[in-house]
């Protein structure tokens, strides 16, 4: 694909680039377009890239401070550029630059599925609201499968279904930074000769991670769960319960780690566990990209059972989609080097680049040949 190198593409965003996948899929998607300039926080404060102006320190807990950073990086670009913005906190600052540049291209990567009924506390409805009342002069959307695609026409009532961009990512090669440091420091994963199941997703408890918890407990001599990401006092405590009321020995709780140690984890590990619960449309209609990544590392997965996951697994036989982890951990058992080839096979199928390339061929058609 022939990039517009004298194009500017300006990607706004209040996550942080580091440990975002998707933002940093995005940013790749705007490169296929035009020379980027990126706002967005960074862990330690430094930019990242050419033209990254980071909004860390603590102006970034003032959403206006965020708005007028915004205003001030677009001023510096060309009128007629493309504008990406990220998730619901970025609409407003896209929509005051048009405001300014009548010229400029608006595109919203609407990661998540936020719908009225949905959402308890009042920041939210009012970012219901201010979606509701913008999307719809946004030039172009974006959402993260198929299922969200419909839904989201229909509620916005958008002209168009927004082009469907998956949450395809993989981990950083990064593996070979301080490998003999991580090595040893988790040497445990390749002692363990019990099936070893992961989860990133810390203990999520609200997702059902509890259900995964109580289903561990019945393979305590054929699998162990290892437990990765943040996790509050309270649910170490309530996990800390279950473990002495349940006598459950099988399951361990790592914590945060960087990157590195991460993609050398779920390398040492054998079976990688993604659930979401289904009491509201963000989650019933789960766009996980942790799917990705396990594959990516070739291990399988045991997923609950809402609808995008049981497609994924029943596409490409990668694992199993159930309403009980029970069952899924013991079909993916009997039959592990069947989902493992297959996870594999599906992972050397999928060319992350050649999927950019074609988002950013759909784009360039909707919008840029108008």
């Amino acid at each position: 694909m022939v990039v517009d190198n004298q194009k500017d593409v300006l990607v706004i965003s209040h996550s942080n680039f580091e440990r975002d996948g998707r933002l940093k899929e995005l940013v790749k998607i705007g490169q296929l377009l035009g020379r980027v300039s990126l706002i967005s926080q960074s862990t330690d404060g430094q930019k990242k890239q050419n033209n990254h102006y980071v909004i860390n320190g603590k102006r970034n807990r003032s959403y206006l401070y965020f708005i007028l950073f915004s205003l001030q990086v677009a001023r510096r670009l060309q009128k007629d550029c493309i504008v990406f913005a990220d998730n619901r906190k970025s609409i407003l600052p896209a929509i005051l630059i048009r405001a300014i540049h009548p010229r400029v291209l608006l595109i919203h990567d609407s990661r998540e599925l936020y719908i009225m009924k949905d959402v308890k506390h009042l920041s939210g409805k009012i970012g219901c609201v201010i979606e509701y009342v913008f999307l719809k002069k946004f030039d172009l959307i974006l959402c993260a499968n198929k299922e969200r695609a419909r839904i989201m026409k229909y509620v916005h009532k958008l002209k168009e279904l927004p082009i469907v961009f998956e949450n395809i990512r993989k981990l950083e090669n990064t593996i070979h930074k301080d490998l003999v440091e991580t090595h040893n420091k988790y040497n445990f994963l390749r002692t363990e000769k019990r099936l070893k199941v992961i989860s990133t997703s810390g203990f999520a408890f609200e997702r059902g991670g509890d259900e995964l918890i109580n289903a561990l407990s019945f393979f305590s001599e054929e699998m162990v769960l290892y437990i990765f990401g943040s996790a509050t006092k309270l649910d170490i405590e309530k996990f800390h319960r279950i473990q002495g009321n349940d006598n459950i020995t099988n399951i361990v709780y790592i914590g945060t780690v960087n990157l590195n140690e991460l993609q050398f984890c779920i390398q040492n590990c054998d079976i990688g566990a993604v659930f979401y619960h289904k009491k509201d449309l963000n989650n019933k209609y789960c766009a996980s990209g942790k799917v990705y990544e396990f594959i990516f590392e070739g291990i399988p997965i045991v997923c609950s059972d809402n609808i995008p996951l049981v497609t994924f697994c029943n596409t490409y036989k990668v694992g199993v989609a159930d309403s009980s982890f029970a069952t899924s951990l013991k079909k993916m058992a009997d039959n592990y080097e069947y989902y493992r080839n297959n996870a594999i096979k599906t992972a050397e199928s999928i060319n992350i680049e050649e999927y950019r390339d074609q988002i950013a061929k759909e784009i360039r058609n909707r919008i840029l040949t108008r």
